[in-house]
C-alpha cells in the first residue's frame, strides 16, 4: 500500500493571480503555460504551500518549522520529460510598488533540473516500498524553502496530528549529515541543520531594508 498524499485546493484570488501571471513570463509558451493553468486547477502536477524557516528558527530556543506563516505557492509538473513550476508569494513587498501581505502574484517560472528533484522526491514517496516508513494514516505535503541553509524539503504532516508525527523529506541540500530522499523526524532535521545555522550566525551579515522579501524566497531556487 502507498503512501497517501492530501490535495490542496488554491483560493479564487490564487487562481485568479495564476491565470494573469503565467502568460506575461516568456520561461513559459502557450503549451507550458496551459499547463500550468491546469496544475492550478488540480488537474495535473502538484500544489505545494511553502513555508521559509530561516537561520534563527533552527538554533536553540528557536520557532522551529512551526513558526511561520506561508510564504506562497508552488505549482509544479513534468512534461516531455522536463519539469516546470510556478511560484506564487504572498509575502508582503516594500519599495516602490508596495503590496499587503497576502496579496498573491506569480514571482517566476522556472524550469529545469531542480524541479525535477522536488518531483521525483513526490514520486518516491509515492512508492509502496516507502509505506513501511510512515503511518498509514494520509499526510499533507508542505514544502520548505531554505536558502539560507541550503537546503529544501517536502514537510509532511499528518491528516491528523494526534495519529502520527509529522515527517521532513529533504530533496536538495548541501549539508553532508542530512540525507536526501530520507524520512527525518522534525527534530532530527532541525538537529542537522542547526551546526550550520551556528556557523552562519557568525559570519558578518549585510544591512537590510526591509523589502527584499520576494527577492530572498526567489533567490532559493534560482540554482
Amino acid at each position: 500500500m502507498a503512501l497517501t498524499l492530501s490535495s490542496h485546493v488554491l483560493s479564487d484570488t490564487v487562481m485568479t493571480a495564476v491565470r494573469t501571471g503565467v502568460t506575461s513570463f516568456r520561461s513559459a509558451n502557450k503549451d507550458l503555460q496551459q499547463l500550468l493553468l491546469r496544475v492550478a486547477q488540480g488537474t495535473e502536477g502538484v500544489r505545494l504551500p511553502v513555508f521559509t524557516p530561516g537561520v534563527p528558527d533552527v538554533l536553540r530556543g528557536g520557532s522551529g518549522l512551526h513558526g511561520h506563516k506561508s510564504a506562497g505557492w508552488r505549482l509544479a509538473a513534468a512534461t516531455g520529460g522536463a519539469a516546470i513550476a510556478a511560484d506564487i508569494h504572498t509575502l508582503a513587498r516594500g519599495g516602490p510598488r508596495p503590496l499587503q501581505e497576502g496579496t498573491p502574484r506569480v514571482a517566476c517560472v522556472r524550469q529545469g533540473p531542480h524541479i525535477a528533484r522536488m518531483l521525483q522526491a513526490i514520486a518516491a514517496l509515492a512508492q509502496p516500498a516507502r509505506a513501511a516508513q510512515f503511518s498509514a494514516t494520509p499526510y499533507v505535503p508542505y514544502l520548505l524553502i531554505m536558502p539560507d541553509l541550503y537546503t529544501e524539503a517536502l514537510w509532511l504532516l499528518p491528516q491528523k496530528l494526534h495519529l502520527a508525527p509529522p515527517v521532513v523529506f529533504p530533496y536538495y541540500t548541501l549539508i553532508k549529515r542530512l540525507r536526501v530522499l530520507t524520512p527525518h523526524s522534525e527534530s532530527e532535521f532541525i538537529a542537522r541543520l542547526r551546526p550550520t545555522a551556528e556557523k552562519w550566525m557568525s559570519f558578518p551579515k549585510p544591512r537590510f531594508t526591509g523589502h527584499e522579501s520576494d527577492a530572498a524566497y526567489d533567490a532559493s531556487s534560482g540554482r
